[in-house]
């Protein structure tokens, strides 16, 4: 009978000593013993914080910055709007989801963002526009280079229909010139 007890206490010693550690990190919360009147029983409560402390959340998020001209902030993904972020305001992001970023802290209400319209790099949104104007820019010369002019051919030596080039005629009708001289409209 007496082992039964003395593996017992040396069981329950470790659970303690267990819980102590456990409850001496930083990132845990508080330890609360009570034992009953009358018992040798020592019962443990442990509660964690529902929010990490400030050093450990630094380390769990990232800085990101707004990209577009305005951010809808919602309730939560594809949520009703609750507020908006202006171009290159800095967010801390905690969590993503999908295409959603969340940017409030746990334990606080939801705050989610579309993650597509944040980036990495102050200063990003103003680099974006410059590479959008000049990609339109550079669409714009390239499609001014390929557009032919278009030539409206009134000589019949033009456009033979043998040839297979064909006459525009003054609304955009395509025609050729026959060997007996008639048009003949493509």
């Amino acid at each position: 009978m007496s082992q039964s007890n003395g593996g017992g206490l040396i069981f329950c010693s470790l659970i303690v000593l267990t819980v102590l550690s456990y409850c001496t990190r930083p990132d845990v919360g508080t330890i609360d013993f009570t034992a009953p009147q009358g018992s040798n029983q020592v019962s443990a409560t442990v509660s964690a914080s529902t929010t990490p402390p400030s050093s450990l959340l630094s380390e769990l998020s990232s800085t990101r910055y707004v990209r577009s001209p305005e951010l809808n902030i919602r309730t939560r993904p594809k949520g009703p709007i609750i507020g908006t972020l202006k171009r290159a305001a800095p967010v801390q992001v905690y969590e993503t989801k999908g295409k959603w970023a969340r940017i409030s802290v746990a334990g606080q209400p939801e705050q989610w963002v579309s993650e597509p319209n944040l980036c990495g790099v102050a200063g990003c949104a103003d680099l974006v526009n410059l590479a959008d104007s000049a990609k339109l820019t550079s669409s714009l010369q390239d499609t001014r280079q390929t557009i032919e002019p278009i030539r409206y051919r009134s000589d019949a030596s033009e456009c033979p229909c043998s040839g297979g080039t064909n006459c525009i005629g003054p609304r955009g009708g395509r025609y050729c010139i026959t060997s007996g001289g008639n048009k003949r409209y493509r």
